[in-house]
């Protein structure tokens, strides 16, 4: 592979940190559950304080505990955070469009190197289809293991896995990507 990718990058990728939450490596049921909050950080659209909210919560927990709190109600402590941090974007602005940039940063940084294997991602189409290819390919991982997988490791496991079983070499178009 390229210069500029490297395994242990992919799997443990540098750290940000958002409204003072430290995110998780960004995995691959991260961004289904993006896309499945219809997510403007994935979807496109304006952002706003409980978008960027919803989203942090997402990214700032393993797979498993963003579905359970997005779809099944987040803990009292995370509400009472969520309030007072809305209340503060509301009123600074400045600090709305910073967070939501860096934010932004982080998932277009991880999301980077699937345009070279999944072509739809300009043409906002799901995601969903690339992520079942994911979980095929990567057989030897159960679903679960897929989801709290981060992304670009989940990329690199599926070039060597398509390797093994000649399907693609390491010097073809994905190399630069990651």
């Amino acid at each position: 592979m390229g210069a500029d990718f490297d395994y242990a990058e992919a799997c443990h990728p540098d750290r940000w940190t958002v409204l003072g939450v430290r995110l998780q490596h960004f995995r691959v049921g991260h961004l289904l559950l993006l896309e499945r909050s219809e997510s403007p950080f994935v979807a496109g659209g304006d952002v706003g304080s409980s978008e960027l909210l919803a989203a942090v919560w997402v990214c700032g927990n393993t797979y498993k505990k963003g579905a359970r709190g997005l779809f099944e109600g987040m803990s009292l402590l995370w509400r009472f955070w969520t309030w007072r941090k809305a209340l503060a974007l509301e009123f600074k602005k400045d600090l709305l469009k910073r967070e939501t940039e860096k934010l932004a940063a982080y998932i277009a940084h991880a999301r980077r190197p699937i345009a070279s294997v999944y072509h739809d991602v300009e043409a906002g189409k799901s995601y969903a289809p690339f992520v079942l290819v994911l979980v095929r390919d990567l057989s030897r991982y159960a679903p679960e293991q897929v989801l709290e997988m981060p992304l670009r490791q989940a990329l690199f496991e599926r070039e060597g896995y398509l390797e093994t079983v000649g399907a693609t070499t390491w010097d073809e178009p994905m190399e630069g990507a990651l």
